[in-house]
């Protein structure tokens, strides 16, 4: 029997299309000769009610019937599929009488466009356009750099890494500062995750008027706001640095990866930590705080709480894969900030009042 998510709280209906850009001015990964980078796309839109019967999505139905996963990762998938989403395919677009507001958000390190269902759902329900890209060979590139990296460099890597979870305050800070800059696979992929995203919003006219029903005009350099979760708030930030579409930029749990960590943040920008993470970036932020920087740390989690297959696998606290904080709750706040920020922004660019993070 499908059990449904809960319902996005926006007055707009939510709808979804997929398609696939690819980029050919770049190597389909790193270290690779062939030309062409491809990229899936999926975006939620403020939508129409459906005008006959229709079925919503379920919940990572993009994954459905990939062999390519390891066995574990599809049984999760058939779990999760039992799941329908409040996302409707290729419904017709709303009418909000507004400029669109665009939030391009990236994934984690090797995950996929539609891990945040729940965000972009509630984003979409309150008038946004959100846009997940998801790097097509992400697994092939992330093997052919690690192939390549000592195993001298990786066990430092890793006592590096129990050194700064056991660290707390300005020692956590210095640590992960070194850290980061020492990560060159990782710093390699923030980069070129950045490019995708630029690649992106030059064709942002494309795929906006890919949704069915579309009706407004996209201006030629339409601003956008930034996301993204673990690795994916590194790569938000990265493109902030080197781009200047950006309104904000919502970090959430990502560290500081890339090739330009020294440049400061010139835009509002929403931190949000895990308990056992808080602090990690405070060197970055402290270096950029006549900006509006906000900081937030949700109690009693870790890392997984805010992926949202924590929702439905309650046996990964068991695991003590995740913190005390109840799933449904971690997500509900997750989403409800990042809104109020997005809100809080200045989509025709004027001038911000500052507010220091603390």
């Amino acid at each position: 029997m499908l059990k449904a998510i809960s319902v996005p709280e926006g007055p707009y209906k939510v709808g979804s299309i997929s398609l696939s850009k690819t980029d050919m001015s770049r190597p389909s990964r790193i270290g690779s000769k062939v030309m062409g980078r491809k990229l899936f796309v999926k975006i939620w839109y403020p939508a129409m009610p459906a005008k006959e019967a229709a079925y919503p999505e379920r919940l990572w139905q993009q994954l459905q019937g990939r062999k390519d996963l390891p066995l574990i990762m599809r049984g999760v998938i058939r779990y999760q599929n039992r799941y329908q989403t409040h996302t409707f395919s290729s419904l017709d677009s709303a009418e909000t009488n507004d400029t669109p507001r665009v939030v391009i958000y990236s994934h984690g390190l090797i995950s996929f466009a539609s891990e945040s269902t729940h965000l972009m759902e509630h984003l979409a329900s309150h008038g946004y356009i959100a846009i997940a890209v998801e790097h097509e060979e992400q697994l092939q590139e992330l093997t052919g750099l690690r192939q390549k990296t000592s195993k001298e460099q990786r066990k430092e890597d890793a006592q590096l890494s129990a050194s700064i979870q056991q660290a707390s305050g300005v020692s956590k800070a210095e640590l992960s500062r070194t850290y980061y800059s020492k990560a060159e696979n990782t710093n390699q992929i923030t980069s070129q995750r950045s490019s995708d995203i630029a690649y992106l919003t030059e064709h942002l006219d494309e795929l906006l008027q890919s949704i069915p029903n579309w009706r407004s005009e996209v201006p030629r350099k339409l601003p956008v706001a930034l996301a993204g979760q673990s690795l994916g708030g590194a790569v938000a930030t990265e493109f902030t640095k080197f781009h200047d579409r950006s309104v904000g930029v919502v970090n959430i749990y990502g560290g500081m990866y890339g090739t330009q960590t020294s440049v400061p943040i010139y835009v509002p920008y929403l931190m949000m930590y895990s308990q056992d993470n808080t602090s990690s970036n405070a060197d970055y932020i402290r270096d950029s705080a006549e900006h509006r920087h906000i900081c937030v740390t949700v109690p009693e989690t870790k890392h997984l709480n805010f992926h949202e297959l924590t929702m439905n696998l309650g046996f990964l606290r068991w695991l003590k894969q995740t913190g005390k904080a109840r799933p449904q709750a971690v997500i509900a706040y997750k989403n409800k900030r990042i809104l109020e920020f997005l809100n809080s922004l200045d989509w025709d660019q004027n001038e911000q009042d500052q507010v220091i993070c603390t």
